[in-house]
């Protein structure tokens, strides 16, 4: 019995009060009544002076009655215990007092015997819930610190030593490897998981993966995932990070154990995955080269065809090596949708949340190769086929006209008065309508695009800076020189040797 029990009573009978209260202490001395109350709202006052861990109450008392009473109590107490005492057996009060946490339901009058048994189950009760409370909140923490070190978050190996002791983590300082779990069926996760910790490995789950960290020699982990491996879960796969010599670096071991799993894309037969599977050659195209303005282009003029054959060329050039990390590939595909997507937003005033909405693309659900191919190019096709035609159709048709006639043009001299007539409209009306429109003049606009393709043309070295003034319609090399340096600060041939120095 736990020598600090303090017990608050309340009945509006002082006969039975007082005699629960001498039964208590004679039968329990080293229990403590803390207080007696006649009704709930003398108990109220009670508890709230006293702090009793354990209550006993009759149910009808005047003013506020036992089950209201305790009601008031379970707003900011849910595991204090309470005893409920009652001179009715009405099925209605037993079920509201066990709803309202009492551990025991007495018909009066009590016996000696039937009260002491009913303390005891109480204190008990409260005992356990008191253990299984910190329990969780200490699986709760050591959940969140365990995270934070796969974060790369907790770089001081003191406080890191210091959590686990105080969390009662098995992890000590020196050698780590980590390793990941991945399966479409959870329940594989969690019977390797809790497999691994009855030999005394610490483990978490972190998202869709389970993460074991292995102490010791990087052969210890190898050989523990070799024992996971045989165990009866077919669909399981097994990521080895890289080894790290202190707790403080285990992030490193993580993350490189995740990329591990992601080479199940190019072995999708395979169920274990180490770092010798990563090639880390370090990738020759990077987002810069990709010339997402010509894909602009493509899908403007809706032509699928055309679509699906530079799309091809753009994603076979990604594989500068056999296996590229699945990451670098997604990176490149993300970077590939985002500005098409801010090309079309800027060209037809579609917003990001309409692309989310008409032709979704989440990366993180792609495993494979091929699932990437698909998903990247089927957004594409749905751009093509359904956003740009649903937005010029939304848009305004005299703006959309204008622009997709400068695109078509950028290598002439282009007049407002020659696309006024174009679309049948007054020179004048044409330049104002333009600016409401657009906020900027159609002079200016002309001259940002044309800039923009005197940029991409500055980058093929085969050409010229004289060969690209003509091209862009410039009577003369000074006049292109001149407007490209106000545009950008910079000369055709500065900007030149800028980017092919990249």
């Amino acid at each position: 019995m736990d020598s600090e029990l303090r017990i608050l009573v309340l009945d509006d009978e002082p006969p039975i009060r007082k005699g629960i209260c001498t039964l208590i202490t004679h039968k329990l001395p080293s229990v403590r009544i803390v207080g007696q109350g006649s009704n709930g709202l003398e108990g109220l006052e009670l508890y709230r002076s006293t702090q009793p861990n354990l209550i006993i109450t009759d149910i009808v008392m005047p003013e506020m009655t036992g089950l209201e009473f305790l009601r008031e109590v379970r707003k900011t107490d849910l595991h204090t215990p309470c005893i409920v005492i009652s001179g009715y057996d009405e099925f209605s009060y037993a079920r509201e007092a066990i709803r309202l946490g009492a551990t025991d339901y007495l018909l009066k009058p009590i016996s000696s015997t039937e009260l002491i048994r009913a303390i005891i189950k109480a204190t008990d009760s409260a005992h356990e819930t008191k253990h299984t409370d910190y329990e969780e909140l200490r699986s709760s923490a050591s959940t969140l610190f365990l995270h934070r070190l796969l974060n790369g978050e907790l770089v001081e190996i003191e406080k890191v030593l210091q959590a686990c002791k105080t969390l009662e983590i098995s992890l000590q300082e020196g050698a780590v490897t980590v390793i990941t779990l991945a399966s479409p069926n959870a329940e594989e996760i969690t019977r390797a998981l809790q497999w691994a910790q009855t030999r005394a490995v610490t483990v978490t789950q972190r998202g869709p993966h389970g993460v074991l960290f292995i102490q010791g020699s990087a052969t210890r982990a190898d050989h523990l995932a070799a024992d996971i491996l045989s165990l009866n879960l077919p669909a399981l796969r097994v990521g080895i990070g890289q080894p790290v010599t202190t707790l403080s670096s285990v992030h490193i071991s993580f993350e490189s154990a995740l990329q591990a799993l992601t080479y199940q894309a190019y072995y999708p037969h395979e169920r274990l995955f180490t770092q010798e599977m990563i090639d880390r050659s370090t990738p020759y195209l990077d987002s810069t080269d990709i010339d997402t303005l010509r894909l602009k282009e493509i899908l403007l003029l809706g032509d699928e065809d055309e679509l699906v054959t530079w799309f091809n060329t753009f994603f076979s050039s990604l594989f500068y090596i056999k296996t590229p990390p699945l990451s670098y590939l997604k990176g490149m595909c993300i970077y590939l949708l985002t500005a098409v997507h801010k090309h079309l937003g800027e060209d037809l005033g579609i917003t990001k949340s309409y692309f989310d909405r008409v032709a979704p693309f989440n990366a993180s659900t792609v495993v494979s190769i091929d699932d990437l191919y698909n998903e990247v190019l089927n957004h594409l096709v749905v751009l093509n086929n359904k956003v740009i035609v649903q937005a010029i159709a939304d848009s305004d048709i005299v703006i959309h006209q204008a622009k997709q006639y400068v695109e078509n043009h950028l290598t002439e001299i282009i007049s407002s008065t020659e696309i006024a007539e174009k679309l049948k409209m007054s020179p004048t009306y044409f330049s104002t309508y333009f600016k409401t429109k657009t906020g900027q003049t159609f002079r200016s606009y002309v001259n940002s695009r044309r800039n923009e393709y005197a940029k991409s043309l500055l980058a093929n070295i085969t050409m010229s800076i004289e060969e690209i003034s003509e091209q862009l319609g410039y009577t003369d090399y000074r006049s292109f020189h001149r407007i490209f340096k106000r545009m950008n600060s910079i000369t055709p041939s500065e900007y030149r040797k800028r980017i092919t120095k990249r």
